[in-house]
């Protein structure tokens, strides 16, 4: 009787305990923006203060011997990573991790004889939780990771977490779960070494997390493919980002490898597996093929697209998002178009091929707003209907044409550019979104163009007394037309800001601030050049 009644005195301190913490989870979450809809509290400094003290009073009310030591220090490993998921990252270092950590075994226990996986798991989790806590918080300091410092944290970090996942490889299979986690805080804290130049130091780190994984019978389950795809294509991208290229071409092929040989041994299954896993396989060998045509370079376009088209069974917009991430090239900004290399010529001709494939969907689209006048002695054709427009429009997504309309004038492809010029900015009039930032985009570059280019895309008219005055000579002229069509490009980044302020531009290279910054830095490079000679 005495037994039962502790226990459902024990249960109900848990439950109270419990309920406390989960309360100021929540309101820390509502603080920090976590909830959907709602932005970061204003007065989030002076409200985290106080939910920090609350916190640590609820869990020093709770500590040993109002509960029992192995349920309470469990606890605050869980809560620790519940206060991390929260963002509060300070709080689940010090008053959860630490805590834990500091603490003998003996004592954690309560002398219990606690299984010694259980305790090993626990430490495990802390010490992952606590890398990522400091990693987040030199995040904080340094979002750009601009001091050497950051850097060191992050690396320092880095090894505490695979010298982790060392430890508990050498226990046994049964803690491949513990390896699956400490593959995804690899992949956090190598994140930002990539995107701001320190990929060098990322690409060790990466290779460990995504062998580690192949180490683990478990883990090669179909059902951890796809996050071993992404392991392998951060691989990939940290070596293209070294310019270690026959390197990341290496791993892309090896990864590929993988996900064929997973699917020739879920083949040899006498069930069939589930569609969702047959979409998730599909996805995960496109992904890996993206990856190896990244890199290739003796591969034609035409069979570039087959493969491609072949292993994208969702149709025709994944293919052509697929043709777009391989088109992606960090070393390369949009503005600063240039012929493309050796290197680069698959992607060039990969572009070409498939803008050849849309080609008759863009003539639809374009055809839809001025239907062509017919020729001599050919029947007049039916227009367009909407319907056939709608049609087209839903296979080529106006967002993915931007992207390949940016890269084809990146590759000075012109003819593709111009089919894609035209097709765009057709779409944007029928589907009114002339004023969105896509429109902001085609404007500049249209606008880039015709300044290059003003025999193929004439600019519009100017009033007579800008392009000309009394007493110039040819050579002035040409100048003075020229900072007309440089004005133009101006006025378009001017419409720009006042329609997008700063805070609403996408944060992406290819369509945020770093495109139309090097817009406005063109404008003045060819002012300057263009000033000396007609002040």
């Amino acid at each position: 009787m005495v037994e039962n009644q502790m226990s459902l005195t024990l249960l109900k301190a848990c439950d109270e305990f419990d309920s406390k913490i989960n309360e100021c989870a929540e309101v820390i979450r509502r603080q920090n923006g976590m909830i959907p809809g709602l932005g970061p509290s204003k007065s989030r400094d002076h409200s985290q203060s106080v939910l920090y003290l609350k916190v640590v009073s609820i869990l020093d009310t709770f500590q040993p011997p109002r509960l029992p030591a192995d349920i309470y220090y469990a606890r605050l490993v869980q809560f620790g990573d519940q206060f991390l998921r929260s963002k509060e990252y300070r709080l689940a270092l010090a008053e959860c991790y630490q805590r834990f950590l500091s603490t003998p075994v003996e004592k954690r226990t309560g002398g219990k004889l606690q299984a010694q996986d259980d305790q090993m798991a626990l430490e495990t989790r802390t010490q992952l939780g606590m890398a990522t806590c400091q990693f987040f918080l030199a995040m904080e300091r340094d979002p750009e990771v601009r001091q050497a410092a950051t850097v060191d944290v992050v690396v320092q970090q880095l090894c505490q977490v695979r010298k982790t996942c060392v430890e508990v490889s050498g226990q046994g299979q049964e803690n491949y779960w513990l390896i699956y986690n400490g593959s995804i805080s690899i992949f956090t804290l190598c994140s930002p070494l990539i995107a701001f130049g320190y990929a060098q130091l990322a690409v060790e780190f990466l290779l460990f997390a995504a062998l580690s994984m192949e180490a683990q019978v478990p883990l090669n389950q179909a059902k951890y493919v796809l996050w071993r795809v992404r392991l392998y294509a951060a691989v990939c991208l940290a070596y293209e980002e070294s310019k270690m290229r026959p390197e990341a071409l290496a791993f892309a092929e090896r990864g590929l490898k993988e996900v064929q040989r997973l699917q020739a041994a879920e083949a040899l299954d006498p069930v069939p597996p589930p569609a969702d896993m047959k979409r998730k396989m599909a996805a995960a060998e496109l992904e890996m093929l993206v990856n190896v045509l990244r890199c290739k370079t003796t591969t034609g376009g035409a069979d570039a697209l087959k493969q491609i088209t072949e292993a994208a069974r969702d149709g025709f917009v994944a293919t052509l998002r697929s043709v777009i991430h391989v088109c992606e090239d960090s070393q390369r900004r949009t503005l600063r178009h240039l012929k493309p290399t050796e290197n680069e010529k698959c992607k060039a001709e990969l572009l070409v091929a498939m803008v050849a494939t849309m080609q008759p969907k863009l003539e639809l689209m374009c055809n839809f707003v001025e239907p062509p006048a017919p020729r001599e002695g050919e029947a007049e054709k039916e227009p367009v209907t909407e319907d056939q427009y709608r049609a087209a429009a839903e296979e080529v997504p106006l967002a993915e044409t931007t992207e390949l309309l940016k890269y084809a004038y990146n590759l000075e492809l012109w003819p593709q550019f111009t089919l894609l010029l035209d097709a765009v900015r057709a779409r944007l009039l029928v589907e009114d979104q002339e004023g969105s930032s896509f429109g902001a985009q085609v404007n500049l570059l249209g606008a880039l163009y015709s300044l290059e280019y003003p025999e193929d895309r004439p600019p519009p008219s100017a009033a007579p007394h800008l392009l000309a005055c009394d007493g110039e000579t040819d050579e002035q002229r040409g100048v003075r037309r020229k900072l007309v069509g440089l004005g133009r490009v101006a006025q378009v980044l001017w419409d720009l800001q006042q329609a997008h302020p700063p805070p609403e531009w996408e944060p992406e290279a290819a369509s945020g601030p770093d495109l139309f910054a090097d817009g406005a830095l063109l404008i003045w490079t060819h002012t300057e050049a263009l000033l000396q000679v007609y002040p």
